[in-house]
């Protein structure tokens, strides 16, 4: 996943990381998100680069109203879209911040770290992962 990040867009790194048959393009006023619901992956590009990638564990979370596929490619540093919200910070240790959507129509806790460029969205009453997110790192 990390290879993508600031790839130009159009370009054959996207293209060949996701087949364009299952893809919905979803255009916003500063990005467009590339939305593969069945590859359990959202690339968001933004100033003609890649962005920021969601992979997704196939559990219907946060404001999802649809599960999406379940992401089985690798992600960074060993964490996998099984791990759960204790799992994640045991390995990770405190994430750099975080909150909760109770009032999402699953309740949901998210948390970042900034340094690692990953964020992470969990149900809030199971712990299980919803998503990971993936960004350029910040220090």
């Amino acid at each position: 996943m990390n290879p993508l990040l600031g790839a130009p867009y159009p370009s054959h790194a996207v293209s060949d990381a996701e087949p364009a048959y299952d893809y919905a393009k979803t255009l916003f006023s500063d990005a467009t998100f590339l939305n593969y619901p069945q590859r359990g992956r959202c690339i968001r590009i933004a100033e003609g680069r890649v962005s920021y990638i969601l992979a997704f564990s196939g559990i219907v979370g946060g404001y999802e109203t649809d599960a999406h596929g379940r992401y089985d490619g690798p992600l960074p540093l060993g964490i996998t879209v099984s791990d759960t919200l204790t799992a994640v910070t045991a390995w990770l240790g405190p994430p750099d911040d975080g909150g909760a959507l109770a009032g999402a129509p699953v309740p949901s806790q998210w948390i970042i770290y900034r340094r690692l460029g990953l964020s992470f969205d969990f149900v809030g009453a199971t712990g299980q992962l919803i998503s990971v997110g993936v960004l350029v790192p910040k220090p």
